[in-house]
Order: C-alpha cells, then structure tokens, then sequence
C-alpha cells in the first residue's frame, strides 16, 4: 500500500503558468489563450445561453465568482446579469492582463493568490453563484 503522507500536492499554480507561458492550449493570436473550449462556439454558446438565463431568473441581480475565469472568453459574456462578477484565476499575469483587456464596471479581476498561499487543488471553469455575500 502506498504512504499517501509523502505524497506532495501537485502544484496547480506552476502547471498553469507553464500552460499559458508556453502556449500549451495554443495561442490564437494571444499571449494569454484558454484553448478551444473556451473559444469554440459549439461549446460555450449553449454555456452561456443557460448560464445567463439562470441568472437573469433573479428578481434582483446577484454575484457571481467565476474560479479559473482563463481567458475571460466566456465570462465576458455573462458580467451584464450579474450584481457583481468576481473573476478569479491561480495565474497573476493572466488576472493583470485580464484586468487591462477588460474594463467593465460590474467586474472584479483577483488572484487566487493570498499572502504566498496557493490554492492548490485544480480549478478548471467553475461557476459558482453567491446568494448572499458581503464582498
């Protein structure tokens, strides 16, 4: 049986720089680029059709924290219907780039990481809908 002690996580912040520092997803003309699942409109198209109507279903718009928002193709899509959009990724230079490509009054680009802390589990597109937040 393996001592699963010794086992270290994998580090989930390293691995995805090295994606988009070296265009692992390719590059479609950017430095920072998601690849095609985020792109194709074969896949996000009906994404953002049911991701929007849910959140245009409430009487009072609510905040949303996108977790590994990428590239920001998709999530661009949705900050109208949402009180706030809090996009979040483990990559700084993906979230500086982020926040100097996409100027949007509702949108809050962060992060995910905190006084030299990593989150270090995998965070792939992952919609999380917040009902009631202080932020």
């Amino acid at each position: 049986m393996k001592n699963i002690r010794n086992k270290k996580p994998w580090p989930t912040k390293d691995a995805m720089e090295q994606v988009y520092e070296m265009q692992l997803w390719g590059n479609n003309n950017s430095k920072f680029y998601s690849g095609i699942g985020s792109h194709d409109p074969e896949i996000i198209s009906p994404y953002i059709a049911i991701v929007s109507s849910f959140l245009k279903s409430f009487k009072n718009p609510i905040i949303v924290c996108d977790l590994g928002c990428g590239d920001f193709n998709v999530g661009k899509n949705l900050v109208d219907f949402s009180q706030k959009y809090i996009a979040v990724d483990v990559v700084s230079n993906l979230i500086n780039h982020n926040k100097n490509k996409f100027k949007m009054a509702l949108l809050s680009a962060n992060s995910l990481t905190h006084h030299g802390v990593v989150f270090t589990q995998t965070i792939w597109r992952l919609l999380i809908i917040l009902y009631q937040c202080d932020l």
